[in-house]
């Protein structure tokens, strides 16, 4: 299966890591290497391959930006615990024939929306910023 979204993270000492090595999607990243080097993530941004949208999240700063405009931008400058929010809510068909769903089969991929933004912890209350991005660009602002 291939993604019109596809991230890349960059770190503190410029390095960078694409979630994909070859543009056919064929040899991919795990997403837990960025996450073994969280504290050491700088921004974290998502491409969308077909219309060229770029979706980021700089966390040094605390602004989550799409192309060149800020929609959501915290004073969290060194704020030392800021987290990043990524992940993928894959939506399923699946026929209904009077017999039971067995889950793991699989079903008809209906649609794929990510998930992009940051959190912290600040007097022991957890606060995010959280944006949901569909395939075609639609996006809600959580």
């Amino acid at each position: 299966m291939k993604f019109n979204l596809i991230w890349k993270a960059i770190f503190n000492d410029g390095t960078e890591l694409n979630q994909f090595n070859d543009k056919e999607q064929n040899i991919e990243n795990l997403f837990r290497k960025v996450l073994e080097r969280q504290d050491q993530l700088k921004e974290f941004c998502l491409f969308n391959i077909i219309t060229g949208k770029k979706y980021r999240v700089d966390l040094s700063l605390g602004i989550i930006s799409i192309g060149n405009k800020e929609i959501e931008k915290d004073q969290l400058k060194d704020k030392p615990n800021l987290r990043l929010i990524y992940f993928r809510r894959i939506e399923k068909e699946f026929q209904l024939d009077n017999k039971e769903i067995d889950l793991r089969l699989g079903g008809r991929i209906k649609s794929i929306s990510y998930f992009l933004g940051y959190q912290y912890t600040e007097n022991n209350i957890n606060h995010k910023s959280l944006i949901q991005i569909y395939s075609d660009d639609q996006m809600v602002v959580y």
